[in-house]
């Protein structure tokens, strides 16, 4: 890391970090507001709240308790193997493939759902969709790449939590132990923005697979259909290192990112090197931030693991996979190599809007309809 840039002593967030301030005492923005609402975390035993969740979910007419997504890394493995193993659930296991799913995570995946003998289903948006959706994003550069994924696992999802009338979907990820990624890195579910976006080499009826991360049908998911997402980690105890022990014990699970987040994705580290070189930092530096602050690492090994993941350099071979999976050249992805893109303010979307309705959202939370991070996210200026 660059020894001009100003960094939070708690945490090792940078201050060219989106959205970032610094109290007096050299603390960030990020880390007072995981201190707010997580400092108590712990002291109540929150699991019968989870089982009374799915109690009630037990109630429907489908033949699953729940939906539970899995994407061959060692939270979702485990939240898988917590819902069939721990607690006796009948899951329908899912995963969604978003054109760059990697060998090593099909493996473990496959691994997990014969010895815990679940069914699995791989769902999409549609590849050649997915893939006319990136070349629009590239010739206008805009760096919000990931979108893509986030907006098609959102729809997909919910598009197949309706079909199957399973209206509880169980995920090993939560606030608490996942960064909130500001919107200069990731603007997800928002349509509006999608459909800019894609214009004029797509319509909106093109689009129909991504419809359910449009705020109307969002909504109507949510409160009519009663579909919930539920965070399994914001009501367990949730120790990173130990659960990556027992899964390779149990299950022959494999690290195949050696510690490195999100190897399910064959050209994460590609994206994270385009952050990187627009903003000055990228995804890595805020999820080893989040583990710092819910004690899964300390600060010197955040910041060993912060260089040994550094994305200074170009990771070539993650580039040149990119390449090959889309069907475009170097000279496509120039903009990103060199950090000349533009992010979600250069096209329409709601953010302004939704930011007024943030009151909303934490309503929404207390409710149990969404994820408390989806107000924080909104907050975060």
């Amino acid at each position: 890391m660059t020894e001009e840039v100003k960094h939070c002593v708690r945490c090792i967030l940078p201050a060219n970090y989106p959205g970032v301030t610094f109290d007096s005492e050299g603390v960030c923005s990020y880390c007072r507001m995981f201190e707010q609402r997580w400092k108590n975390w712990g002291e109540t035993n929150r699991e019968p709240e989870f089982l009374e969740i799915m109690r009630r979910a037990r109630k429907g007419n489908s033949n699953y308790d729940a939906l539970v997504g899995i994407s061959g890394g060692k939270d979702s493995c485990y939240t898988l193997h917590a819902m069939v193993k721990k607690y006796n659930f009948k899951v329908l296991a899912y995963t969604f493939d978003n054109m760059f799913f990697s060998d090593g995570a099909k493996d473990n995946i496959a691994k997990m759902v014969s010895r815990l003998g679940v069914e699995h289903r791989y769902i999409t948006t549609g590849h050649e969709l997915d893939k006319r959706l990136y070349h629009s994003l590239f010739k206008k550069r805009c760096a919000d790449i990931c979108m893509i994924c986030a907006n098609g696992a959102l729809s997909a999802t919910i598009n197949l939590a309706l079909s199957e009338r399973v209206y509880t979907i169980v995920w090993g990820l939560s606030p608490r132990t996942e960064p909130i990624l500001p919107f200069e890195m990731l603007n997800a579910y928002d349509f509006r923005f999608l459909v800019d976006v894609a214009r004029p080499d797509l319509t909106v009826a093109d689009l129909h697979p991504y419809r359910h991360c449009s705020l109307a049908r969002a909504s109507y998911a949510t409160f009519l259909q009663k579909v919930r997402f539920v965070f399994l980690p914001e009501y367990i105890e949730w120790p990173g290192k130990e659960i990556a022990e027992f899964l390779e014990r149990e299950y022959d699970w494999v690290d195949y990112g050696r510690g490195a987040p999100h190897f399910d994705c064959a050209v994460n580290p590609a994206t994270n090197y385009f952050m990187n070189q627009r903003l000055g930092a990228s995804k890595v530096v805020e999820k080893v931030s989040t583990m710092i602050r819910c004690g899964q690492l300390t600060r010197d090994e955040a910041l060993a693991k912060e260089k040994e993941q550094d994305t200074v350099e170009e990771p070539v071979a993650a580039v040149d996979e990119l390449c090959r999976r889309l069907d475009v050249t170097r000279n496509d992805l120039k903009p990103y190599l060199e950090g000349n893109t533009v992010d979600y303010r250069s096209f329409k979307n709601t953010v302004g809007m939704l930011r007024r309705l943030s009151p909303a959202f934490w309503l929404m939370y207390k409710l149990g309809l969404t994820s408390e991070s989806l107000y924080q996210k909104y907050r975060i200026r």
